[in-house]
């Protein structure tokens, strides 16, 4: 992937099974977000293909890539302010009610049922991340560590087969972190949801993912179990350093 002569990704290529919870890792700059900008089809290659359940997606749109089952939250909050929580979920799963923007326009009553049958949906989702109570509550008055629940939830309101979080932990303390931790097991062991995450956090890392890759300066550095890749040399070198995971 090259952007004006600078190459960001370079022979970047791994395979993500169904059921994982697979860790993208590295500096700043390694170029994590940018795989994931060229994974759901922000980005398109400049050389090489992405492949998802069988499919060369890397010439599609996102939201064609979407509707294949890939979901993903982004690193800063993009949530809709002075919606409420459970409307902010329910825009994530709009294209799953059946209605066009001219029945919306007409107060079709079809579609006044839909959305409430929505917005029950909405809320069992914010039920399911342990953020009910905060359902008819404005995003823009919610704790930080709920917004990122809100925002996960919208994402799981597509019906994805695959998840993508880019740095879910960021700005959390370590009770929320914990929380989010078992959040992100429970969307894979309870709704078999597969998970690709990119995250900074090592501790979060380490304690939740199957698989780990690193990169460095847009190429893949090591692969494998969290205990291979926290023993390999050179990614201590490059990226871990001294502290303990």
């Amino acid at each position: 992937m090259d952007f004006d002569g600078l190459r960001a990704l370079n022979d970047c290529s791994f395979v993500v099974e169904p059921g994982e919870i697979f860790a993208v890792i590295g500096p700043n700059g390694a170029g994590k977000s940018t795989l994931f900008n060229v994974i759901t089809g922000l980005y398109r290659p400049t050389q090489g293909q992405v492949y998802f359940r069988g499919v060369r997606v890397d010439r599609m749109r996102p939201n064609r890539v979407g509707r294949m089952g890939m979901a993903r939250s982004f690193q800063n909050l993009e949530l809709f302010k002075g919606l409420t929580a459970a409307e902010n979920v329910l825009v994530g799963g709009h294209r799953h009610l059946g209605y066009g923007f001219f029945r919306a326009l007409w107060g079709d009553p079809g579609v006044r049922r839909r959305e409430a049958r929505g917005l029950d949906r909405a809320r069992d989702l914010l039920g399911f991340l342990g953020a009910a109570e905060f359902a008819d509550v404005a995003v823009d008055d919610l704790p930080y560590g709920v917004q990122k629940k809100v925002e996960v939830a919208r994402a799981l309101a597509t019906d994805p087969v695959l998840l993508l979080l880019d740095e879910p932990a960021a700005g959390l303390n370590d009770a929320e972190t914990e929380d989010l931790m078992e959040t992100v097991r429970r969307i894979r062991d309870e709704r078999g949801i597969t998970v690709v995450l990119v995250e900074h956090n090592m501790r979060f890392v380490m304690g939740l993912s199957d698989r780990v890759c690193v990169l460095n300066y847009g190429s893949i550095l090591a692969q494998g179990r969290p205990d291979e890749v926290r023993s390999n040399p050179r990614v201590v070198e490059a990226y871990l350093g001294e502290e303990p995971c």
